[in-house]
């Protein structure tokens, strides 16, 4: 039996067809693929798939990986021994502004419908940043699956301090130290310059003081028994609510409201597409189990991409909501907390078994 794994993002589907090895466990619910028949790669804005085999997909995914982190850090990996005089079946170049050029070489496939590949003739293909990190999520959510294909793992390894550049020439670098030295040596001669300061003693108290002290604590000396209050002070104490401000207003019956503060909203549309794909890689990776309908819910997550809470968007009884892993995933929070960012998502759960398809709320 065919077994497919599927990682789809908003611009790259990812889609692996293979079988499952005679030494697995038959009774697992989710079999395991241990042996790749072909790969095929997805993106927007191109009709037709790149799809090649085992060893184009191992060099696609040690391409993609290595390019990432040539992107992020600034730092080209140097290259190997081995790999100088050989031409790479997949190749990540950089292009002027936002676009990066994908290059797959001698990929021979059959069929129409799909793109052929020969040495002379590689296929070419310019993908947006935005293209390129769906991409790389694709192979990041591969790599998190577990059932699939367990040999292949992603390899790193730290660049030798040879490798990297200098963002600052020694010269540039002085520059602060040097003028940090002369501000210092300047304030020291301007401090130098300037007089002792004159330390003065302080005063003895004036015994006039003491007796207007004295005049004044016998002013505010509560009244005695025999004495009465001064007019105008209001010593009933018969209630135990005193008025305060408006009539009717008392401590006592004060109804203190609850802070009702909404939490502050995402509309960072970056933000909002990371946390798109990071719902989507842990929805996708643990729903399993197939549903009678498609299934609409609007999630609410959090800025580190948590699920706080849910809902869905009919009617759904708890039979048909039992294989949604929604109620698992939900971080149990003690209370709310209104100063935490917040994105509402649309999860569609389609009949039967996928696809998962994760979008922004839209009120």
């Amino acid at each position: 039996m065919t077994i497919i794994r599927q990682y789809s993002l908003p611009n790259c589907k990812l889609i692996l067809h293979g079988l499952s090895s005679p030494t697995d466990n038959t009774s697992e619910t989710r079999p395991r693929l241990s042996r790749l028949m072909n790969a095929e790669c997805h993106f927007v804005g191109y009709p037709q798939p790149i799809v090649g085999g085992k060893e184009f997909f191992e060099c696609l995914l040690q391409r993609v990986s290595q390019y990432a982190q040539e992107f992020l850090s600034g730092v080209s990996h140097p290259p190997s021994a081995n790999t100088a005089a050989e031409v790479p079946m997949v190749e990540l170049r950089r292009l002027d502004g936002n676009l990066h050029r994908l290059i797959v070489r001698n990929t021979p496939l059959d069929g129409d419908s799909q793109m052929k590949t020969d040495p002379t003739s590689p296929v070419e293909l310019d993908l947006t940043t935005v293209q390129l990190f769906d991409l790389v999520e694709a192979v990041d959510q591969f790599f998190a699956d577990s059932g699939t294909l367990p040999e292949l793992s992603l390899q790193l390894k730290a660049i030798p301090k040879r490798y990297t550049k200098a963002e600052q020439s020694v010269t540039q670098r002085a520059i602060p130290v040097a003028v940090g030295v002369s501000g210092l040596a300047i304030a020291a001669i301007a401090l130098f310059a300037l007089p002792v300061p004159e330390v003065r003693r302080p005063l003895e108290p004036n015994p006039q003081e003491s007796t207007e002290t004295q005049s004044l604590s016998e002013t505010e000396r509560p009244p005695s028994a025999g004495q009465s209050p001064p007019q105008g002070v209001n010593t009933d104490t018969e209630g135990e609510n005193t008025t305060i401000g408006e009539p009717g207003a008392t401590i006592g019956q004060s109804n203190l409201q609850p802070n009702l503060v909404s939490p502050p909203s995402i509309d960072d549309p970056q933000e909002i597409e990371r946390l798109q794909r990071e719902l989507f890689a842990q929805i996708n990776q643990a729903w399993v189990a197939r549903i009678n309908r498609t299934l609409v819910y609007r999630v609410t997550v959090a800025s580190d991409g948590k699920i706080i809470d849910y809902e869905a968007v009919e009617d759904v009884t708890p039979e048909e909501e039992a294989p949604i892993p929604l109620s698992e995933l939900r971080f149990q929070q003690v209370g709310p907390d209104p100063a935490e960012p917040q994105a509402d998502m649309m999860v569609i759960f389609n009949h039967p078994a996928g696809p998962l398809e994760v979008r922004p709320w839209e009120n």
